[in-house]
């Protein structure tokens, strides 16, 4: 042992206590959330981001140096807030009794429900020639809705769908009890609405752009709810442990540059048709809306996880009443719903 000990210059009677700090002090700075990890991960999503806006063959970016960057933001907003569902996913795959006791099943209901008002809003504001048109005839100019805004609704209702369809299919006829007669209530209620705004506007000839703002103010409405429990639950129990921080931090880079996104595009077309700098972001408040209740609540969570509960054990909590009609085998776990 007095070798090892004199090539790491370490006394020989310190010997355990240093290899021990030295360890601790190495596995804290390559530790999944510490600043190296977070840097180089970024680091790396930022290069895939420039690789795939760089391969991708848009005429639009050739007009101004700015469409180029446009696409790289845009490609790695999209690539940020995709790669947030994926750790839950496999969480649910790998430890399937983790998915019925640590996720919301309200918020995985009503999850799938914004992303689906938000694909049909993307898809519509996009590709859709009528939309367009009135979109134009309202603020003069063209939606500021990218290819890459709807390649991101769609894969996230997808996500959500198979991280439903994961807790249905372990939780079997459990998962009916743990969604709450409020949150059945509420998206029933969501899903009418949707039908008969669409019936309403078809029969009588109404604005079809006003009825994606409804949808799109059903999508904010839900990305506002579902961040509230998680602050309120980390907040009771002192503690980030379970949660995990890799989503936040992904939700919070894909909201900065969803952001500057919208706000240099909107100036760009400003700029060239001599139009009002704002009316880019007043005519796509889903994107700014959810942007900015990103950046939000992530800040929260971060503050949480970094300074005010760092390295703290959770504190017991009192379960939710649907968690105690589920037994005695929940007891002790946590409510932790997904992000985005």
């Amino acid at each position: 042992m007095t070798a090892p000990a004199e090539n790491l210059n370490i006394s020989e009677d310190r010997w355990p206590e240093e290899v021990n700090s030295r360890l601790l002090a190495c596995e804290t700075t390559w530790a999944y959330d510490s600043p190296v990890a977070l840097i180089a991960g970024l680091v790396i999503v930022g290069l895939c981001g420039c690789l795939i806006a760089l391969s991708a063959d848009d005429q639009d970016s050739s007009q101004s140096q700015w469409g180029t960057a446009s696409r790289i933001i845009g490609a790695t907003y999209c690539l940020c807030w995709s790669l947030s569902f994926y750790p839950q996913v496999v969480t649910n795959w790998r430890h399937p009794q983790m998915a019925t006791r640590g996720l919301s099943f309200d918020f995985l209901v009503l999850n799938a429900i914004g992303f689906a008002c938000y694909s049909v809003y993307t898809t519509s504001m996009c590709f859709s020639g009528k939309i367009r048109k009135e979109y134009a005839e309202r603020f003069g100019s063209t939606p500021q809705v990218k290819g890459n805004d709807v390649v991101f609704a769609w894969h996230a209702l997808l996500l959500s769908s198979v991280t439903l369809l994961q807790v249905v299919w372990i939780g079997q006829t459990s998962w009916r009890n743990r969604v709450s007669p409020r949150t059945k209530v509420f998206a029933t209620i969501l899903l009418i609405a949707c039908a008969l705004g669409a019936t309403f506007v078809s029969s009588f000839k109404g604005e079809w752009l006003g009825y994606l703002y409804f949808l799109s103010a059903i999508k904010v409405g839900i990305s506002i709810t579902k961040y509230i429990p998680q602050a309120i639950l980390n907040c009771s129990r002192k503690s980030t442990k379970g949660f995990q921080i890799w989503n936040v931090i992904f939700d919070f880079s894909g909201g900065i540059l969803s952001i500057a996104q919208l706000i240099g595009d909107s100036l760009q077309e400003a700029r060239a048709q001599d139009l009002n700098p704002l009316s880019g972001i007043f005519g796509n408040p889903a994107k700014f809306g959810l942007g900015m209740i990103s950046i939000f609540f992530d800040i929260i969570f971060l503050i949480q996880h970094y300074l005010l509960y760092r390295h703290k054990s959770p504190r017991p909590v009192q379960l939710s009443r649907m968690s105690e009609d589920q037994g005695s085998d929940l007891e002790g776990t946590t409510n932790t719903p997904l992000l985005l």
